[in-house]
């Protein structure tokens, strides 16, 4: 197949580029010989008459220095062949006697033509010639009349000439696609827009108050009549979907945004209930009622309905099971009463002074002391027992010495430090013979102390006397 190298306009440069093969592997590359620009013969519109002068041609082997490419290149504008080039014909290139791998050849390289007739270039340079192809193609089509060009067709006469029916502008003028349909007079959009027909629908709808007719219904006024209850905009309005509930005083959006500020200080909306968390506000100065569960960070000028802590500006709740009824605190607010976390409180015992007077204390439990480190001081006729059971136990008589200090000789202290220090530790009386075994320290026994009876008739009295 020969190459179709283009369409050129008159004087133009044509360039051909030729290959050339080993005959024995078409894949191989080789140079060509005996081509020169005298072997180039040209051809006019297919005729056997060849342009033969090498005027003009230029040929170029193994171009680049790469074997086996070569360029022919033609110029249109020689005209030393008088008239050979010309605008609306077709040249034909071949090459004559030329050697390639030891054969000669004779071979087509190309074709071209010159502003060929029917072009794109012959058209172009035309000018007159495209409008009115295209001026053709729209009066065949119906479109010059489109906008331009008068259909000379009266209002409201038929169309059905200029637009068939079932096209896609007959769908758009009528609604059976039936151009002949058509009238301006009611169906085109100056009518449509101007139509009481469209006026009268927006009105039964009530849509004509929406934007630019009044109500005449005054601020919080009932617009029952305007917006029926339960249709979308009463949804919108009201949280009930009655009109008549509407206030705009505090449910329009201006109120509203009245009501709750830009929300910048609003970081996220509560759960169930109307009330607000995590709420960052600046200082306030109004009334809070209901509850805070979190913490107040700030002073609070004051609690309805309670009362101010002794000693300072601090407001205490007031309730039966907790806060001022069940408060524990100093009357001096220095002073600390501190309570661990199991529930015990412990005194600052620093800040424990005398009262102003005896009080006495009732019902105190003494643990059992087991060591005394500093002595009591009694006199030793206020040490009292209600019978010989009644024992002072000691570890030794150091600890009796510092329980009972300095007796007076021959009392009965003086005499319990006696035995207690030289004889006996422990008396056992028995009550069979009324006798008494006395011990000393190491449990040992002194002896038994017979005893005997002096009654007087009312009374029994025993006697003891050492053995």
């Amino acid at each position: 197949m020969i190459p179709y190298f283009g369409d050129y306009p008159t004087s133009a440069t044509v360039y051909i580029p030729i290959n050339t093969f080993d005959s024995n592997d078409p894949a191989a590359s080789v140079t060509v010989t005996n081509l020169l620009n005298t072997d180039v013969h040209i051809h006019k519109d297919g005729g056997t008459t060849q342009r033969n002068n090498a005027a003009g041609i230029t040929m170029t082997i193994d171009y680049d220095s790469i074997t086996g490419n070569h360029l022919l290149i033609i110029d249109t504008s020689d005209n030393t062949v008088a008239d050979f080039y010309q605008a609306g014909h077709e040249y034909q290139v071949r090459v004559e006697g030329i050697t390639v791998d030891s054969g000669t050849l004779n071979a087509w390289v190309g074709c071209f033509s010159i502003e060929r007739a029917g072009g794109v270039l012959a058209l172009i340079k035309a000018g007159t010639t495209i409008q009115g192809n295209c001026n053709a193609a729209l009066v065949a089509l119906n479109l010059d009349h489109l906008c331009k060009v008068d259909t000379t067709v009266a209002a409201d006469g038929d169309l059905s000439d200029y637009v068939v029916d079932g096209t896609i502008l007959s769908h758009i003028m009528t609604a059976g696609a039936d151009t002949s349909d058509y009238a301006a007079s009611t169906d085109s959009l100056e009518a449509i827009q101007a139509t009481s027909a469209v006026q009268s629908v927006l009105e039964t709808n009530n849509l004509d108050h929406l934007c630019k007719t009044t109500t005449g219904v005054a601020a919080d006024g009932d617009l029952s009549d305007y917006v029926v209850d339960g249709t979308i905009l009463s949804h919108v309005m009201t949280a009930g979907a009655d009109t008549s509930d509407y206030m705009a005083s505090t449910d329009s959006l201006e109120a509203v945004r009245d009501h709750i500020g830009n929300g910048a200080n609003l970081t996220e909306a509560g759960g169930d209930g109307d009330h607000l968390t995590a709420i960052n506000l600046p200082n306030q100065t109004m009334d809070i009622t209901g509850n805070i569960t979190g913490n107040l960070s700030g002073s609070v000028g004051s609690l309805t309905g309670h009362t101010v802590q002794t000693g300072d500006s601090y407001a205490i709740v007031s309730h039966a099971d907790y806060g001022n009824a069940k408060l524990v605190r100093s009357t001096t607010p220095a002073n600390t009463l501190d309570v661990s976390a199991t529930g015990e409180a412990g005194l600052d015992f620093d800040n424990i002074k005398d009262a102003t007077g005896a009080h006495t204390l009732a019902n105190i439990t003494v643990p059992t002391t087991t060591s005394v480190t500093n002595r009591v001081t009694a006199n030793t006729d206020q040490i009292e027992g209600s019978d010989a059971t009644d024992q002072i136990e000691s570890a030794g008589s150091a600890a009796i010495d510092n329980a009972i200090s300095s007796p007076t000789a021959g009392s009965l202290g003086w005499w319990a430090q006696w035995i207690g220090q030289n004889v006996v530790t422990k008396m056992i009386i028995t009550e069979a013979t009324g006798a008494c075994e006395l011990y000393d320290r190491s449990n040992s026994s002194l002896g038994t102390v017979p005893a005997r009876f002096v009654t007087d008739g009312t009374y029994t009295t025993r006697l003891l006397g050492v053995v």
